[in-house]
Formats: C-alpha cells, structure tokens, sequence
C-alpha cells in the first residue's frame, strides 16, 4: 500500500481542490547469478553457493517470501537461518539495522547443494517483495553434468 499525501482547501464557492503528491520511487530486485549452476557434486559432499539479491530501485525494498522448493539436496539461509522457518530475518535482511534493504545494499542467500547421489537435481528459488518485479524465481541446478569416473 502506498500513501500519498493530500492537501485540500475548501472555497467560499463550495469548491474543493485537492493536489495529490505522486512518487514514482519504486524497489526493484537483481539476483545474480541467474540461474544458478552447481555442476558436478560427489554423492555426500556439500557444495555453497551464494545467490545475491541487490535492491537497484529508488526506494528501499520489503522482502515478504524467500523459498525454495525442487529436490530436497538443496537447501536455502540467509544469515544463518532459513527464512521459510524464521521469517525475522526478512525484516533486516542487509544488516543495517533498519527495515528492509536499502538502495543499492544486497542481500546474500546461501544456498547449499549436499547430493545423495550422482542424478541430476533442481529447485527454484523464489523471492516475493514490494519491488516492481515483485516475484522472482531463479532455476537452482546440480550434477547436470555426470561425474568423471573415480580415479
């Protein structure tokens, strides 16, 4: 929801006239890098990678959803913490110690990649906030490619 503020003045000939302040300042998201590609990953290791999320709009962003789903190998945190189980991390995701993320400041999603086994696996990451691109979904890959036999 977005405020705007209004000024009135009522005339003696009963006429209202209203001036209504707009703002075109909007959040708007990059994720980078998009999308993103483990490669190949042994059955048991575990692979990070970081998904990072830059508010380059001219107003400061809200995060409202950060999510992941797909194969179970993958999984998502900001801050430590996973944001589908603790959502407080969304409140200051940039560290700044104020709501939301700032112009120009980002916001870094681990995502971790332990496989079972040598198939391929996938998952999407999805990010909903204020922003103008208010839903992002980016492709999330591993063990695309088969592992060099041991040697």
């Amino acid at each position: 929801m977005t405020l705007v503020p209004v000024e009135f003045a009522l005339t003696a000939e009963r006429e209202l006239r209203v001036a209504i302040e707009h703002s075109d300042d909007r959040p708007e998201f990059i994720a980078m890098p998009n999308p993103v590609e483990f490669g190949a990953v042994a059955p048991g290791e575990t692979k990070l990678e970081f998904l990072k999320l830059t508010n380059v709009g001219t107003a400061i962003a809200t995060l409202e959803e950060v999510s992941i789903s797909g194969a179970s190998s993958f999984e998502i945190s900001i801050e430590g913490r996973d944001p589908q189980v603790d959502s407080q991390v969304l409140q200051n995701p940039d560290r700044d110690l104020q709501p939301g993320v700032e112009i120009d400041k980002e916001v870094d999603i681990l995502i971790r990649f332990r496989p079972e086994d040598d198939t391929p696996a996938s998952a999407e990451v999805r990010i909903i906030s204020n922003a103008i691109n208010d839903e992002i979904v980016v492709p999330v890959s591993g063990n695309a490619e088969a592992l060099p036999p041991p040697g």
